[in-house]
């Protein structure tokens, strides 16, 4: 699969991924303030997710120029799973530890990712001059674990 290709199915999943939290957001039952405010603890839950996914996608893009084997997607995928597990039973510990480990795993494999593109230098690239490296082909022969 090129590269251009993975690219764009990372895309379509991210995107994916937001809607299927957004449609997890339901309106409040009540036309007042106080039945907006009872539902904080989901916005806030969609508010922490969000912007963990876009965090993670805008670095799978970086990463993926520097090292062109960078996968997060499963573990992103597991994000509205949790994040709506969590906030169906009112933040109780084991939703809430496994939303947790879901977000631990994607920073694992963006540690991995970050490790492995620190130790490579490419040309062009407009991070390449703070990196040095030991070259290109070098960073192809690599895995990610966990990605």
């Amino acid at each position: 699969m090129g590269s251009e290709r993975l690219i764009a199915l990372t895309d379509g999943v991210v995107a994916v991924v937001i809607t299927i939290m957004v449609l997890e957001l339901k309106p409040p039952a009540g036309v007042d303030l106080a039945s907006l405010a009872e539902l904080w603890p989901t916005f806030l839950g969609f508010v922490l997710s969000f912007v963990y996914v876009a965090i993670y996608w805008n670095n799978h893009h970086h990463f993926f120029q520097l090292v062109p084997h960078v996968n997060l997607l499963f573990w992103l995928s597991l994000i509205p799973f949790t994040t709506a597990w969590m906030d169906q039973h009112n933040q109780s510990a084991i939703p809430v530890a496994i939303y947790g480990i879901s977000l631990l795993c994607c920073a694992l494999v963006g540690t991995r990712c970050k490790r492995l593109s620190c130790g490579c230098k490419v040309r062009h690239h407009p991070c390449a001059g703070r990196w040095g490296g030991i070259g290109k082909a070098s960073c192809r022969r690599r895995s990610i674990f966990l990605g």
